[in-house]
């Protein structure tokens, strides 16, 4: 979720005037806020929807686990979808990882 916080507030996503409005609608003060409102809003929404008994056909995968170097739900997630892990793939994914590692560690 901090990840999603961030993303959102370091971007001017929405003009000033329509960022105002979007936090009264919601009864937020700050910007930050409202972004937190946004991801806990739509995190119950997705989890209503995966818990559902007849709910999305779908993996969870979480990236903050393969920001620790857990690649299980990603290895799992090929095979659920029947395709064959390619280990040259770490050699893209780790580089893209590196700058959230870094914040990780500093946290």
């Amino acid at each position: 979720m901090r990840d999603a916080l961030h993303i959102g507030c370091r971007g001017n996503l929405i003009s000033s005037e329509r960022r105002e409005v979007n936090q009264k609608a919601v009864g937020v003060k700050t910007e930050q806020e409202g972004w937190l409102w946004w991801v806990c809003t739509h995190l119950d929404r997705f989890i209503e929807m995966i818990e559902q008994e007849n709910g999305p056909n779908c993996k969870q995968i979480w990236p903050h686990r393969m920001v620790n170097g857990d690649y299980k739900q990603l290895y799992e997630t090929i095979e659920w979808l029947g395709l064959e892990w390619n280990s040259d793939a770490l050699k893209f994914i780790d580089p893209l990882l590196w700058h959230s590692r870094k914040q990780y560690k500093q946290t």
